[in-house]
């Protein structure tokens, strides 16, 4: 799995009450298969991770605020999971 970007945004409101911020990873090698890809920032895990509607996305929902420089991590359940070049900035302005 290759990670090229990552977005966050806080949420205005959330079908899930505990999710606060949203997150779409953009990159390649996400293909789904038998063993779901997990992701987390810094000790925050990422729920719900899902594919989105364009190649190369995943998107999903973090419960809380990662700390500013916290670095996100990918890779598949169970197994050890790899850092990336992204680390978490506070996005600025709006909620999604």
């Amino acid at each position: 799995m290759n990670v090229d970007s990552a977005e966050f945004e806080f949420l205005a409101e959330s079908a899930h009450p505990d999710w606060v911020m949203r997150i779409t990873i953009r990159g390649e090698g996400f293909e789904e298969g038998a063993i779901p890809i997990v992701a987390e920032v810094g000790t925050v895990p990422v729920e719900a991770l899902m594919p989105t509607y364009e190649p190369g996305g995943l998107r999903g929902f973090l419960s809380a605020e990662p700390a500013e420089g916290d670095e996100l991590r990918i890779g598949l359940l169970d197994e050890p999971l790899e850092g990336t070049d992204i680390s978490y900035t506070r996005p600025n302005g709006g909620v999604a």
